[in-house]
Order: C-alpha cells, then sequence, then structure tokens
C-alpha cells in the first residue's frame, strides 16, 4: 500500500539527518540561539524509527510477513552485526 504520509516522513527523516550531518561538517552548532543542529537530527532519526515499525507493522498486518519467520531474520540480520561492533570497539579503545 503505497501512502504519501509515509513518503513525507521518510522525506522529513532523510532531510533533518543530512542537514544535520552537513551542518556539523561546517561546524555550525546552532540553528537558533535555543536550537542545536544535533537536536535537530536526532528528530530524524526518532521519525526514522516510527517510520520503519510502521511500514514493518504493516507489511505483517497484510499478512505478507508471517511474524515469527520474521522476526528470527531480522535478529540473525542485526544480531551479529552489533555483537561485532561491540567487540570491535572494546578491541581498538
Amino acid at each position: 500500500m503505497h501512502s504519501p504520509n509515509l513518503d513525507l516522513l521518510r522525506a522529513y527523516a532523510v532531510l533533518t539527518v543530512y542537514f544535520g550531518h552537513l551542518f556539523l561538517t561546517f561546524q555550525v552548532e546552532y540553528i537558533t540561539s535555543r536550537f542545536m543542529v544535533y537536536d535537530f537530527a536526532q528528530t530524524g532519526v526518532l521519525f526514522f524509527f516510527v517510520h520503519t515499525s510502521l511500514v514493518l507493522l504493516q507489511s505483517i498486518d497484510r499478512g505478507q510477513t508471517p511474524p515469527v519467520p520474521f522476526y528470527i531474520r531480522r535478529i540473525f540480520r542485526i544480531y551479529p552485526l552489533s555483537v561485532l561492533t561491540v567487540l570491535a570497539m572494546l578491541a581498538f579503545q
């Protein structure tokens, strides 16, 4: 199911993270006197998590992906890389 609202949410998330990184690259720390660039970029990350959750739940709700095999695939896709990252950080600290 195509949703313009989800496209808008995804676009907002991507653009805020992109411009947040761009501003920080040029060492701009504040957008206004009270609004930090980090907070701006962080909202994009949070919106991306919301978007991903909505898309995954809609996919499961439509019955395209059975929940248990889907979660097992996700665990084996994400977990090994996260363990490797933590081990690398411990080794190179």
